[in-house]
């Protein structure tokens, strides 16, 4: 069996380096969401934030909206 190699395409998976000349602030916040964490700390800071939005006074609060601001208040770094 042989395979036709004419219809392989690549896809180029490099990095941008430190010395490029142009960086995007696009290129950065892609790392920064693409990249996977070598400990589980920062899994362990987000079970911490969820634990300093449920309170007693917010009893109510329900599973969906403090998944919500969970998620708002872990990713909001990345919007600056």
């Amino acid at each position: 069996m042989q395979i036709d190699s004419s219809n392989i395409t690549t896809i180029d998976l490099t990095l941008p380096t430190a010395d490029a000349q142009t960086s995007s602030s696009n290129d950065d916040k892609t790392l920064k969401v693409l990249c996977v964490p070598a400990t589980s700390a920062p899994v362990e800071r987000v079970f911490s934030q969820s634990g300093l939005l449920i309170r007693p006074h917010r009893s109510r609060l329900s599973k969906d909206m403090l998944s919500k601001l969970t998620f708002v208040k872990c990713n909001l770094a990345l919007l600056n």
